[in-house]
């Protein structure tokens, strides 16, 4: 079940990235982490409630709802930069590197441990994911390095939080990102007088994306409470191959042989890593 979750992931943040991707280049990136915030936090607030106030309230509790969500933030507005100045096939595979950041957080902080085939797995799905993402020529190589960085803060926080939900509730954990952006972009978008006021087809691309954003994150959550950081991280990080699905069957782009190759590779990996007890 564990593994089910995690893929609901993968495919919501794989058409959430294609939405970002169109959002990102029409509207300025802290006016649209201060709206994604916000329509985030009125779909997650009523989640967080009926499951009950957070069993954790101390300093603990504090650092684990707005600590994972400040570095998500951060993440956040270096990936959406990323996909403004560069192309959506290659910042995918770059950012998806993050589930294996997670993973190898897991496998030496948690002392999570894989037989040889799972191994070979784990390196086999991330190598996957990269193969059937890379898009060669097909657009500019631009923002590669910002998706790097990104990839790095977003393994991170995927480890946190897993840490997190297991300390304060799934829902509270979504939650205190959003609020952690509201933080953050608010008074950006306030100091620099930038224009905050949507359009319809803006409004329509951020409250598409925040939706499927929060459902990404809460079937994250819950299949942390189910199965291995390290594989959780690992399919999860298949949201680019659903990217690059979109790409070819929406957007008519096409793909080359070596990214279907790649796409079979993965799935293969994730069944594997799925079987793995």
């Amino acid at each position: 079940m564990g593994a089910l979750l995690a893929m609901m992931t993968a495919i919501a943040w794989g058409v959430n990235e294609w939405v970002v991707a169109r959002a990102a280049r029409t509207i300025s990136i802290p006016v649209l982490g201060m709206w994604m915030s916000t329509f985030g936090l009125v779909v997650i607030l009523p989640i967080a409630f009926v499951t009950g106030m957070p069993p954790n309230l101390g300093t603990s509790g504090l650092v684990s709802l707005f600590g994972p969500g400040l570095l998500a933030v951060g993440s956040g507005f270096v990936y959406w930069m990323a996909l403004r100045i560069g192309k959506l096939a290659i910042v995918s595979p770059v950012v998806a590197t993050s589930g294996a950041v997670a993973a190898l957080l897991a496998v030496f902080l948690l002392g999570e441990r894989f037989g040889p085939i799972g191994a070979v797995a784990l390196f086999g799905a991330v190598a996957g994911v990269v193969l059937a993402s890379y898009g060669g020529d097909s657009g500019s190589r631009a923002g590669m390095g910002l998706a790097a960085v990104a990839a790095v803060g977003f393994g991170a926080y995927t480890f946190a939080l897993a840490l997190a939900s297991a300390d304060i509730g799934p829902a509270w954990a979504v939650a205190g990102y959003r609020i952690a952006g509201i933080m953050v972009f608010l008074p950006v978008v306030m100091l620099r007088h930038l224009e905050w006021r949507l359009d319809r087809e803006q409004r329509r691309l951020v409250m598409t994306a925040t939706v499927l954003e929060t459902v990404g994150f809460i079937t994250l959550v819950m299949a942390f409470g189910l199965e291995r950081v390290a594989i959780v991280s690992v399919i999860m990080a298949q949201f680019a191959t659903v990217a690059v699905l979109l790409a070819a069957t929406v957007l008519r782009e096409r793909l080359r042989p070596h990214q279907w190759a790649g796409v079979g590779v993965v799935i293969v990996a994730t069944s594997v890593l799925a079987g793995v007890r």
